[in-house]
C-alpha cells in the first residue's frame, strides 16, 4: 500500500476534484580570397558598456523534466465495453530523470488489462521505473581544421568600409549584422566582448568575463568563442566589423585587435560568419600573434541554454584554423504503456496517469475523461 502512495496523491490531486531541429551542415562551397571585397553594407555597432557580473553563486543545470501524453480511444463506451489508453513519458530535460510510472481511476471505470505496466488492484496500475535519457537541445558539435573551406586570416584594413569600434577592458558592444545560422536559428545581432568572444544574438552587461567553461549555465551563452581569455582594448585597435562578399557568398567578419591584460602582447584573429542561410562558422588568426596569455585561455563554442558546447582541450593555443560545426537536438527517452479500461455503470469517469521523479514530492499527471452509456 506504501509502494502506491504517490499514486494516490495523483486521484487526490486530479480525480477527486471532479509531460529538435536540426541544426543545418555547414556550407560546403570553398571560399575564393581573390575575389573578396566589401559588400558595402555598413555595420551599426553601439557603445561599449562595462561588464557586470551577476550575482550570486554558479549556476546549476535545470532540473530533469518529464512531460506526459495520454490518448484514450474510444472516448465513449457502452456498459461492459473497454477502451484503451496509452500513456507516454518523456525526459524533456537536460538530466537524466528517473520515474515511478503508473495510472488510477475509478468507477464508472476499472482496469482490466494493460500491456508494459501490471493491474495491481481493479483502481490502479503500475509501470516499472524507468530511467530516461536526457534530451539535447542542437548545438555545436565539432570545431577542428577544415583545410581548403575557411578563408584563414584576411585582415580587414585590406578593404573599405570597416566599422571601427574602440573597446576597453571587461567591454561588450553591440553590433547589427545581417542574418545568420547558429545552431539552427537565425540571428541579427551579435555581442562583442574585449574578451575574444561574440554572444549570438547580442550581449548585455552580464555576458562580459574574462574566462569561462564550455558548455556550462554561467553567461555568457550562445558563445562563439575564436580566443577567450583576460583581453583588452585599450591603447589598441579594437575591434573591427564588415561584411565581405566573394560573389557567390557573404560573411561577417569581425576582427579583434587587442592586447593579453596588463600587457602591450598584441593578439589579432577573427570570426568569420556566413549569411548564406546555413551555419558557416570559421575562426582565424594572424598566427605571428597568437601564443599562450598565461592566463586561462578557451576556444569553441556553445548553444543558447549552455547545456551543449565544444572546445578544443584547456590552455590549447591554436596552431591552425578553424570551422564550428553544429548538429541538431535529440529528445529525451521515453516509456510507455498502454491500460485497457472497462464501463462498468453508467457515467463520466476519468483515467490519470502520473510520473514521480526520484526524490520528487509531487508526481506530474495527465487526465483524460471517458464517458460510459448504456
Amino acid at each position: 500500500m506504501i509502494t502506491t502512495r504517490w499514486i494516490r496523491a495523483a486521484v487526490a490531486a486530479v480525480v477527486v476534484p471532479l509531460l529538435a531541429v536540426a541544426a543545418p551542415a555547414p556550407a560546403s562551397a570553398k571560399p575564393d580570397p581573390d575575389k573578396l571585397k566589401a559588400a558595402g553594407k555598413r555595420l551599426v555597432a553601439k557603445p561599449p558598456i562595462r561588464g557586470v557580473r551577476p550575482p550570486g553563486g554558479t549556476p546549476t543545470a535545470p532540473p530533469a523534466t518529464v512531460e506526459l501524453t495520454q490518448s484514450c480511444t474510444p472516448a465513449t463506451i457502452k456498459v461492459k465495453a473497454t477502451t484503451t489508453c496509452s500513456v507516454t513519458a518523456e525526459n524533456t530535460g537536460a538530466t537524466t530523470a528517473v520515474v515511478d510510472l503508473g495510472s488510477v481511476t475509478m468507477p464508472p471505470l476499472l482496469f482490466a488489462g494493460a500491456t508494459g505496466a501490471t493491474v495491481t488492484t481493479p483502481q490502479i496500475t503500475k509501470a516499472p521505473r524507468a530511467t530516461l535519457a536526457p534530451a539535447r537541445a542542437a548545438g555545436p558539435s565539432g570545431i577542428a581544421p577544415d583545410p581548403g573551406n575557411v578563408f584563414g586570416y584576411i585582415p580587414l584594413t585590406a578593404f573599405g568600409g570597416n566599422t571601427v569600434r574602440p573597446i576597453g577592458d571587461e567591454e561588450i558592444t553591440e553590433l547589427d549584422v545581417p542574418s545568420f545560422v547558429f545552431n539552427g536559428t537565425a540571428y541579427t545581432r551579435v555581442g562583442v566582448s574585449s574578451n575574444g568572444y561574440l554572444v549570438a544574438g547580442g550581449g548585455a552587461a552580464t555576458d562580459v568575463a574574462p574566462s569561462g567553461a564550455l558548455p556550462g549555465p554561467a553567461r555568457p551563452n550562445n558563445v562563439i568563442a575564436p580566443f577567450w581569455t583576460d583581453l583588452d582594448g585599450t591603447g589598441a585597435t579594437g575591434i573591427l566589423a564588415n561584411v565581405l562578399t566573394d560573389g557567390v557568398g557573404s560573411w561577417i567578419v569581425v576582427e579583434w585587435q587587442v592586447n593579453v591584460k596588463g600587457t602591450t602582447s598584441p593578439r589579432v584573429f577573427q570570426a568569420w560568419i556566413g549569411t548564406n542561410g546555413v551555419q558557416d562558422v570559421q575562426y582565424a588568426y594572424k598566427f605571428d600573434t597568437i601564443s599562450d596569455p598565461g592566463r586561462p585561455l578557451t576556444i569553441g563554442a556553445e548553444n543558447a541554454d549552455g547545456t551543449v558546447g565544444v572546445r578544443l582541450p584547456a590552455g590549447t593555443v591554436p596552431t591552425v584554423d578553424l570551422r564550428v560545426t553544429s548538429t541538431g537536438g535529440r529528445p529525451g527517452g521515453t516509456a510507455s504503456w498502454t491500460v485497457t479500461l472497462k464501463g462498468v455503470s453508467k457515467g463520466t469517469g476519468k483515467v490519470v496517469s502520473a510520473a514521480k521523479l526520484l526524490g520528487a514530492t509531487t508526481p506530474i499527471t495527465t487526465a483524460t475523461t471517458v464517458t460510459v452509456e448504456r
